[in-house]
């Protein structure tokens, strides 16, 4: 609603104004329509890319503007009510610093909890979140049983966890996400296993909105290939959220 009552407001200041400042106008004009195309993506799910980074900055831009210069402008128009500038930005910022003292308090209490390092050949990893902790000793185990010759394939995305063990990705293919489907099936990456061959694999739980998961609500066809062809030597559960199980897998000989 902000983004389209902005758009509205910066169209109508746009055309009345003159040369020099219909520049200013038309700036904030492209961000609040800008920022209304992403928010309709999100909310009709046209694409199955994630547009939330790319929305922030923008939303802060547009929240900013339509607190401090729409919204007084529309009061004063449609209210008469002329509105004390002094004031109305002391109140806005006291509500917005009363916004933001539980997230003081939810990190306060979150550096409390104990902390856990791990070093690899990137460097030293250290974290409070229990998830993290799993993934650690999950590592430190696919580390010591594979080999610098061994290849390992993390499903459905494995950049992380291939940048942190210092290995390159065996295969062309980086993921296996919601945006690969698009042009990518079960069989692509299941030809793609049969010529590499690899020694290891591992399988990292995803969660998408809708709790849609991968080997559950997609990519089965591929989990199942690799439950036939491939022995499980590993598993550990992330109990957090529900987000499920990391497992290791080894080639059949």
């Amino acid at each position: 609603m902000i983004n389209i009552t902005g758009a509205a407001y910066y169209i109508y200041k746009y055309c009345k104004a003159d040369a020099h400042e219909s520049i200013g106008y038309l700036s904030y004009l492209l961000i609040y329509l800008i920022s209304l195309i992403l928010v309709m993506m999100i909310l009709l799910r046209m694409s199955p890319v994630n547009y939330d980074f790319y929305l922030c900055p923008l939303s802060i831009i547009c929240y900013f503007t339509f607190i401090t210069e729409l919204l007084p402008a529309l009061i004063d128009k449609y209210l008469s009510i002329q509105i004390n500038t002094k004031y109305y930005i002391s109140t806005i910022s006291v509500f917005f610093i009363c916004m933001i003292i539980p997230i003081i308090i939810k990190q306060t209490n979150y550096n409390r909890y104990p902390e856990s390092c791990a070093s690899y050949d990137r460097g030293t990893l250290c974290t409070k979140n229990t998830n993290d902790m799993i993934m650690f000793e999950f590592l430190d185990y696919a580390v010591k049983i594979s080999n610098d010759n061994s290849t390992l394939y993390v499903l459905p995305e494995g950049i992380a966890i291939n940048f942190i063990l210092n290995r390159g990705n065996p295969s062309r293919y980086y993921a296996y996400m919601l945006q690969e489907q698009v042009f990518l099936n079960d069989d692509d990456y299941i030809d793609e296993i049969k010529n590499i061959k690899y020694d290891y694999k591992i399988i990292v739980p995803r969660i998408f909105d809708n709790n849609y998961r991968y080997g559950i609500n997609y990519g089965v066809k591929l989990v199942n290939w690799i439950l036939i062809n491939y022995e499980l030597i590993k598993e550990d559960n992330l109990i957090q959220d529900g987000l499920g199980r990391l497992l290791l897998y080894k080639r059949k000989t």
